[in-house]
């Protein structure tokens, strides 16, 4: 999944095999929820966790059915705080957190606790 450490490690290693250096690159964390299956969509982490209950600081996953046999999948606060880890760890340049130009993909009130972003500069 996009949002566990295995991944972030194999994009580096992609990143590192072009010849960039991990000072130049930028983890960037989405503020997505994607669905397991592609007509389940998407959704920001403010409506997933608002509309939908996702646990701010679960492990980034919440039923799409009653049945909990697809899902969806997000950057919860525990897995972004792992990437500022991650991120120091391989000497990458930073962290960021990426929206979209549609707004569809935000985040809570940056004050909010349950915010991605609060939980990210709260532990940088």
């Amino acid at each position: 999944m996009f949002n566990t450490d295995r991944y972030a490690e194999e994009v580096l290693l992609n990143a590192s095999r072009t010849g960039m250096t991990p000072d130049r690159i930028i983890l960037s964390i989405p503020l997505a929820a994607y669905g397991s299956i592609p007509r389940l969509g998407s959704y920001g982490y403010r409506a997933i966790v608002l509309d939908h209950g996702a646990d701010p600081e679960g492990d980034g996953v919440i039923p799409a059915d009653a049945e909990q046999t697809n899902f969806y999948y997000f950057f919860s606060q525990k897995r972004g705080i792992d990437k500022i880890h991650l991120a120091r760890d391989r000497g990458l340049h930073g962290i960021s957190v990426e929206s979209d130009r549609s707004r569809k993909y935000v985040d809570l009130k940056p004050s909010s606790p349950r915010s991605l972003t609060h939980a990210l500069a709260s532990n940088v």
